[in-house]
């Protein structure tokens, strides 16, 4: 992409030193592992990758929780959603601060929490996904501190860290005690370029609140160009396509991020990069009607001209392929599904699941509008709107092709 391109010198961003493998060098498996100056490559073919996975994700949920006048099925603002063990839903809703717990047929059963700073209350709070665990962890960005939460809701244990808290950011996830979040080093813009984000590896014993240990790593981040108004005030735009935030999710071993470039890179618990997982000619090209439909999204949502906006976007370095991946989720096999890129949520998407040699085994269709919260062993749970904005809970019934197997055990 131009945009890499543009800012592969500003930031040292790490290049393999060889070629990628030309399609007819890949294997009937359309995957290939090799080393790169110490780290692991694994790349699949697109056509690979592509390839429809075989698994089964029913059209029509098989739960769906709100938008009903009884109180507590109405929701504002979902900060997180899991399924418990017995079946059961727990969301987090916003604008009450309140967990509330439903039984697998929807209906509720409990809540817990209200806005205040006292134990049990929240101020910002939210559902951080901690898989494996038997219980929930609230993080409340506004207090810097933790819960956690019996999974029927009846009992907590209040933790504040010792030291402050490195962001108001929620943490992207927890696997033991490492939590794993993101921020940004500088928020003074340049001319043209991408801001660089930190990712910040944080080991807190989640009892007692103490930081054992902290490892950063230097990722490609945010994506901008600064104009100079008549008035002789700067502002800033995102360049069209490519993601404010970079797509993370949070591994046993440490973190995968993706980044413009279609790649995910895979980092230890120490902030090191270890792997780099490819998709080869996968890519999307950015062409005149792409970018025309991406202006007619952007006016029907803002305040600005279509004339002002073609104007601004002739000065960028528009990409000339739209980002591979908007966003990675962590199933309960330890498979990664890395959502397609759209820019308007409305439109379908696919998933490209990886295994966990990081091997693209095939692509699956995503519900429409659906923003995924957690992925089981045979579902989908997410939260769906509708076209006046009112929030729902949906689970999706998955099947999984038996014959599929995960060589990484």
């Amino acid at each position: 992409m131009l945009v890499c391109a543009a800012v592969a010198a500003s930031l040292g961003c790490e290049q393999a030193d060889d070629a990628p493998p030309r399609r007819e060098s890949f294997p009937p498996s359309g995957f290939v592992q090799y080393d790169s100056a110490g780290i692991e490559i694994s790349a699949t073919a697109g056509w690979a990758a592509e390839t429809p996975l075989g698994w089964v994700l029913e059209e029509t949920p098989d739960l769906v929780i709100g938008g009903e006048d009884q109180a507590g099925r109405q929701f504002y603002s979902i900060r997180g959603v899991v399924q418990l063990p017995d079946g059961g839903i727990v969301l987090l809703d916003g604008s009450s601060r309140e967990l509330r717990f439903f039984d697998g047929n929807g209906q509720l059963r409990h809540r817990f929490g209200r806005k205040g700073k006292g134990p049990g209350e929240f101020q910002a709070p939210y559902l951080v996904p901690t898989p494996g665990s038997d219980s929930l962890l609230v993080f409340d960005g506004a207090l810097r501190r933790f819960h956690w939460i019996s999974n029927d809701g009846e009992g907590y244990r209040l933790v504040t860290p010792e030291q402050r808290w490195p962001t108001a950011r929620p943490p992207l996830g927890a696997r033991g005690s490492l939590l794993f979040t993101h921020s940004r080093i500088s928020s003074r813009p340049r001319a043209v370029g991408l801001d660089p984000d930190t990712l910040r590896f944080t080991w807190v014993d989640l009892l007692t609140g103490r930081t054992e240990a902290t490892a950063t790593s230097v990722v490609i981040g945010r994506s901008f160009v600064t104009f100079i108004s008549r008035e002789g005030v700067p502002h800033s735009m995102a360049i069209p396509f490519v993601s404010l935030d970079p797509p993370v999710v949070v591994l046993p071993t440490g973190g995968l991020v993706g980044d413009p470039r279609g790649e995910l890179r895979e980092y230890d618990t120490k902030g090191v990069l270890r792997r780099i997982v490819r998709v080869e000619g996968m890519g999307r090209p950015v062409t005149p009607e792409t970018l025309e439909a991406f202006i007619d999204f952007r006016v029907e949502r803002s305040s600005r001209s279509r004339a002002g906006l073609r104007e601004d976007y002739s000065k960028m370095p528009v990409p000339d392929t739209l980002p591979m991946f908007a966003s990675l989720h962590l199933d309960e096999e330890g498979w990664v599904w890395a959502e397609s890129y759209e820019f308007d949520p409305g439109r379908s998407r696919t998933a490209t699941v990886f295994d966990r040699t990081g091997r693209a085994r095939g692509a699956i269709r995503l519900p429409a509008g659906l923003t995924i919260h957690e992925i089981g062993t045979d579902f989908v749970l997410g939260v769906w709107k509708d076209e006046w904005g009112v929030e729902f809970v949906r689970r999706y019934r998955l099947r999984r092709n038996p014959a599929d197997s995960d060589p990484a055990g």
